[in-house]
């Protein structure tokens, strides 16, 4: 990222500044940390950045990601929707099926 400013300023970033984006992370840490593929992936997370200086690679990061199993896929994605829907009159910009077509 060469310009953070600019980069955060991007229509993707507006639910980051919602007032109930916390409030969203929040429960969502709730739900996905009692996953046991977020519990490996945490642990094989720490071990890789522990064994090296620099950031991860992205195949490491890959790698990383491929673990995630369908299942908390699934509920990571309807915390998000949750979000959303509750938050439509504010973040207009975010597609949500049924709400803004």
């Amino acid at each position: 990222i060469d310009d953070f400013i600019s980069f955060f300023r991007q229509d993707w970033a507006y639910a980051l500044y919602h007032d109930r984006f916390p409030e969203f992370r929040a429960r969502m840490e709730a739900h996905v940390s009692t996953q046991p593929d977020i519990q490996h992936l945490r642990k094989r997370a720490e071990r890789l950045i522990g064994a090296q200086s620099t950031e991860l690679t992205p195949a490491q990061k890959q790698e990383l990601v491929s673990s995630i199993s369908k299942e908390t896929s699934l509920l990571i994605q309807q915390d998000l929707m949750d979000f959303l829907v509750a938050s439509v009159r504010e973040l207009p910009q975010y597609l949500v099926p049924g709400y803004n077509e």
